[in-house]
């Protein structure tokens, strides 16, 4: 089933956006490459349009240079990584092939941010950059710009991800999920898990917050495509509904400040362990969701979602209004 929202958004195509609302993805990753690969590096063009992210890249995600080191430094140390390690180069090269241009990921980009900017009208949204971390973090924010890590959006059979991480994982490395990624690294950053307490209905109604939000800037995406299940983990999901709450509800979990027992229902992992192998994982997100959009359509309250994104919710009232598990 698709994402229901209280909240209404008006088409969105590349002809009606005005200039100001395209996403334009900065490509730090080639203008680096043409620097390594041509000996050119035009250091105040790197000054000027890509100071922030090149400081970033080679002081925290390369880790070859010292914070406080010119850019010109800065260029020299990461030639010297990309030249002398074989690995690296290779795995630069492969994704810039198989990144000649992000047109698409900008359209989606540019719709998505529309959304977010009608949700949440005072956040900001950053400068937008691409890069390869050697398989570092898949999305890098600051308080003014985010970066694509692009080699970790290879495609699930790309050999180098063989060992890497586990099987499960895989299909997280799809160019597909690089937009929704992007948009969901920026709502946890805006909205930071401000709960003082940490039980498991806590981080349900605070992670079904985050989801909701995601559908709401993503309206074309089932909540499946949002959590990344297949469609038959996402039948299993339909299908067991009833069991899975009345399950939670009876093993008295939902108030548990247990850790294990918290990030079994909302960390990844190849499924839920309290319900058997054909489960998806992260069931407390997907049952969080369910929980925030019938609590939102029964009460009809358009601060509900930035309420409970900030912390400021009872979650015994939530379940009480929403009704969730009385059906």
């Amino acid at each position: 089933m698709a994402a229901v929202s209280c909240f209404a958004f008006s088409a969105c195509s590349s002809g009606d956006k005005p200039e100001s609302d395209r996403i334009k993805i900065k490509r730090f990753d080639l203008c680096l490459l043409n620097s390594f690969e041509n000996d050119t590096a035009d250091t105040a063009l790197f000054t000027e349009e890509y100071s922030s992210i090149l400081n970033i890249y080679a002081t925290g995600i390369i880790k070859c240079s010292a914070p406080g080191d010119s850019a010109g430094k800065f260029i020299s140390d990461l030639k010297s990584v990309y030249t002398s390690t074989g690995a690296f180069r290779q795995l630069y090269k492969e994704t810039v092939e198989n990144y000649p241009d992000l047109r698409e990921t900008e359209k989606e980009l540019s719709c998505a941010f529309v959304r977010y900017k009608s949700l949440f009208p005072d956040k900001r949204i950053p400068a937008i950059y691409s890069h390869v971390s050697g398989f570092s973090q898949s999305i890098i924010l600051s308080d003014s710009l985010l970066s694509i890590s692009l080699d970790n959006y290879l495609g699930q059979n790309y050999p180098g991800y063989k060992g890497l991480v586990f099987d499960y994982q895989l299909k997280n490395r799809e160019r597909s999920r690089i937009a929704l990624d992007a948009l969901t690294a920026c709502l946890y950053k805006e909205f930071p898990y401000g709960r003082k307490t940490r039980q498991v209905i806590d981080g349900i109604i605070y992670e079904g917050g985050i989801i909701y939000a995601a559908s709401s800037v993503f309206p074309e995406k089932e909540i499946s495509e949002i959590l990344n299940y297949s469609p038959e983990q996402a039948e299993w999901c339909d299908k067991n509904e009833k069991k899975i709450w009345s399950y939670m509800v009876r093993s008295g979990h939902l108030y548990s400040s247990d850790p294990l027992i918290y990030s079994k229902y909302l960390n990844e992992a190849p499924y839920t362990s309290f319900f058997g192998q054909e489960s998806p994982d992260r069931i407390g997100k997907w049952a969080g969701y369910r929980i925030i959009a019938q609590y939102i359509k029964r009460t009809g309250d358009r601060n509900a979602l930035r309420k409970i994104l900030g912390g400021e919710y009872d979650a015994s009232d939530i379940l009480l209004k929403s009704e969730y598990g009385n059906r």
